[in-house]
């Protein structure tokens, strides 16, 4: 409760310009690590209501406050959302707290579905097991791994992970800063037998991922209208829908 007292009396009176000033003082690194739990594995945690969705999340104090006010790439993952069913499988490659991971397995938990979800970084991944286990979500396979497009004693491709799992996946998010194309290369055979629709960040190797997909004939959609899109005639936009049917409901 201090904390949060703390925090917007500081992250929403005062100018852009003090706050970047206080940031950049070296005196004040022991006020920003308590603030922001920089030390801490586990964050501070809060009930959202977002989209006529209801769960408990965990994650820094900054996160949490957008998270209750809008949402965590509220666009996103409203489209998201509409693209699939109670009964759908999900998988969420690059969860990070899992904002996309809690509003999946919430929409889908009285239906039959599940969601996948692969988060590295063992902070984050932390966090959100102890979101799944406040929200006592049962539908959610989570994976602390890095994932690639080969099986390594670090890597593992998400097709080595969970394909024996689950006989249909109809969705797959991909946001990993940097080898969503290497993700995407691992899951071959879930593509190839589930025909999923599959949404990537493409801010990185835009024009490798567009040639992947193209080669599996796949086509493109705007993530805001879930329009198609000719992907030769855009500018890179960060995240594309991609499906080999219309994304129409």
């Amino acid at each position: 409760m201090i904390k949060n007292i703390i925090y917007n009396s500081i992250a929403f009176v005062l100018p852009r310009s003090v706050l970047n000033f206080l940031g950049s003082l070296n005196s004040l690194k022991f006020l920003r690590d308590w603030l922001f739990d920089r030390k801490k594995v586990l964050k501070p945690i809060s009930f959202i209501t977002w989209n006529n969705l209801k769960f408990y999340f965990r994650a820094p104090l900054q996160i949490l406050r957008k998270a209750k006010i809008n949402g965590i790439e509220s666009s996103l993952t409203k489209s998201i959302i509409r693209l699939i069913n109670k009964d759908s499988n999900v998988i969420d490659i690059g969860s990070n707290y899992g904002f996309i991971t809690l509003a999946c397995s919430n929409f889908i938990r009285d239906g039959m579905g599940k969601v996948f979800s692969f988060e590295c970084d063992v902070n984050c991944y932390k966090n959100l097991e102890s979101s799944i286990k406040r929200n006592a979500f049962d539908n959610i396979e989570l994976f602390n791994a890095f994932v690639g497009n080969k099986n390594t004693s670090i890597i593992k491709t998400v097709d080595s992970l969970i394909h024996s799992h689950c006989k249909k996946i109809d969705l797959i998010k991909i946001d990993t800063d940097g080898t969503d194309l290497e993700c995407l290369e691992g899951c071959e055979k879930i593509i190839k037998e589930s025909d999923p629709i599959i949404v990537i960040e493409v801010n990185n190797n835009f024009n490798q991922i567009v040639g992947y997909l193209l080669k599996i004939r796949y086509h493109f959609f705007y993530d805001q209208h879930l329009r198609e899109i000719d992907i030769t005639s855009k500018n890179i936009i960060p995240n594309l829908f991609c499906s080999r049917y219309s994304l129409k409901k």
